[in-house]
């Protein structure tokens, strides 16, 4: 049997870059190409070491952890012990999830038949591994940047989730209850009263009118509605677009619970729109930062 260690030195040699990298990435270090280049041509001499007399002093389970210690501390640097600790944990955790997915799809993708060839394989193989160069050269990228997607979404999800926060809202004898996101670019306020304006999905209300139709111009034909005397129309412009009006009520107050406190703000307004606020259905209502600075607070029971 052939064995070409030039070939298996330099796919190493980039196996270990985009490790490297994605260990970066995930833990936002400052990615230096230079020392992740270095590190990796190191880390790819393990190739070689182990067709040397000395390979089976570079098997020991110490030696090898050392060594990956070695190549991390290369590539980010040594700045205090938990920063190093975090970077060599998050390199095993990036290198067993990238591996055993590859494993995972191989054998998802193969038949019985292949499977107990691979396993069979996998015994009496001087290299014990029966994954393909062909798969791990394609595989590789591909779950690598599958990865990256993957933590970059769960990093946007948990950002999200921790400004959602549960919100009451009061108006006469009608309570809503709702999921708000406490968005910081979110500066809409009343132009006359000034008082913030939180948005909710028209959706959760059972109106007792046509909000398209009041914003077009035709009169609320029920002026005796105890909702009548708390009707605002605030302009807002959204980007590409010109200025508009956005239907707006006045509560008579509404409950923030959010990080163990509650919040009661009673001066504000709760303007209605038709459109989905979040496309996985999130939160229901956007909320105005004031509404957390300037509000009444307690602690939640």
């Amino acid at each position: 049997m052939a064995v070409y260690l030039d070939v298996i030195w330099f796919l190493n040699f980039c196996t270990d870059y985009l490790l490297l990298t994605l260990t970066g990435i995930l833990l936002k270090r400052d990615i230096k190409k230079k020392r992740i280049l270095i590190s990796s041509a190191i880390a790819s001499l393990y190739v070689l070491i182990i067709f040397t007399p000395c390979a089976q002093f570079f098997y020991h389970p110490a030696v090898k952890f050392v060594f990956s210690m070695f190549i991390v501390f290369i590539a980010f640097q040594f700045k205090r012990f938990s920063y190093f600790f975090q970077n060599v944990a998050m390199f095993y955790f990036v290198a067993f999830m990238i591996g055993g997915g590859l494993i995972a799809v191989r054998f998802f993708l193969q038949t019985d038949s292949q499977l107990l060839n691979a396993i069979a394989e996998m015994n009496v193989s001087s290299f014990g591994d029966p994954i393909s160069w062909l798969f791990v050269i394609i595989g590789f990228p591909l779950l690598w940047i599958f990865s990256r997607n993957r933590f970059t979404n769960i990093e946007y999800r948990t950002m999200t989730y921790d400004q959602i926060a549960d919100v009451e809202v009061h108006i006469e004898d009608e309570i809503f209850r709702l999921k708000g996101l406490i968005d910081s670019g979110n500066h809409l306020t009343d132009p006359l009263t000034k008082v913030p304006v939180m948005v909710m999905e028209q959706s959760h209300v059972n109106l007792p009118f046509d909000p398209e139709r009041l914003l077009s111009g035709d009169p609320f034909e029920d002026s005796s509605h105890p909702w009548s005397a708390r009707m605002r129309f605030v302009p807002y412009r959204s980007v590409g677009q010109e200025e508009q009006f956005m239907l707006a009520i006045r509560p008579d107050f509404i409950r923030i619970f959010y990080k163990n406190k509650t919040y009661t703000v009673k001066q504000l307004l709760v303007g209605l729109t038709n459109q989905r606020l979040s496309s996985e259905g999130d939160y229901d209502c956007i909320l105005h930062p004031k509404m957390i600075m300037q509000s009444n607070t307690s602690n939640a029971s």
